[in-house]
């Protein structure tokens, strides 16, 4: 329900006055309410019975279609209200209606500015877009824009990796985003997964070489494994015999 919009939430009564009963009477108070809408005067007086018209058609009579049409309705006469903004996304997420609640997630990420916030609806956007629409190249854009902000956040972080499985043409992307933060937090397997990664789709000579190096040196110093480190070590002599 709205109760934050103007301090109070729909009350018992009807715009007349009178007590609301079951069923029926809530079509009254939405009646009511919907009348403050048409009749010309103050914004705030209709962004109200706006208000009030959602919460009631959501909470009372269980129409979230003709919520979302009201709350719709008062975010054009106040595109900055994120009460609405927030119920909207929720009615939205409830009917799993996803290309919509992308839609008003886009919308609030252009009204907040408190960075714990950003990176929550960027997040949201980034796990709707990969797991709900499938529009990956999307959602990576989202994702890349949390660890730019949170560059540790695990929830960014266990969505990206994902990709890592996979042969599509992310899978390069993602072992770029994703290779500061393996290195930084000294997870040389997965270190290793995104370099070996890198170096299959690596043309250019002296980048190969750097890799390669960096390849070697992981097996053999950190992973403390020989076999590979000499593999490594062995395709770099190949490329540059005097290294």
């Amino acid at each position: 329900m709205l109760r934050g919009l103007h301090g109070e939430g729909v009350g018992g009564r009807g715009a007349g006055g009178g007590v609301c009963g079951v069923g029926g009477g809530w079509l009254g108070v939405v009646e009511g309410y919907g009348g403050r809408v048409g009749v010309e005067g103050e914004l705030g007086t209709k962004v109200d019975g706006l208000a009030k018209v959602g919460s009631v058609q959501e909470e009372y009579i269980g129409d979230a279609a003709a919520a979302v049409t009201a709350l719709r309705a008062l975010l054009e006469l106040d595109p900055t209200n994120l009460d609405a903004v927030d119920f909207l996304s929720s009615l939205h997420q409830a009917g799993e209606q996803w290309e919509e609640l992308v839609e008003v997630l886009t919308r609030k990420l252009d009204l907040v500015d408190d960075a714990e916030e950003r990176v929550e609806v960027l997040h949201m956007l980034g796990l709707t877009l990969q797991l709900q629409i499938e529009d990956h190249g999307r959602a990576i854009d989202y994702l890349a824009q949390v660890l730019s902000v949170d560059e540790d956040h695990g929830g960014a972080v266990e969505a990206l990796q994902l990709y890592l499985l996979e042969d599509g043409d992310e899978r390069r992307r993602v072992a770029e985003l994703l290779q500061p933060y393996y290195q930084r937090n000294e997870n040389w397997p997965r270190l290793v997964q995104v370099q070996e990664i890198l170096l299959e789709g690596e043309e250019e000579q002296g980048i190969r070489i750097d890799l390669l190096r960096q390849l070697m040196n992981l097996h053999d110093e950190r992973l403390e494994q020989p076999s590979e480190a000499f593999d490594a070590g062995a395709e770099l002599m190949r490329l540059d015999p005097v290294d």
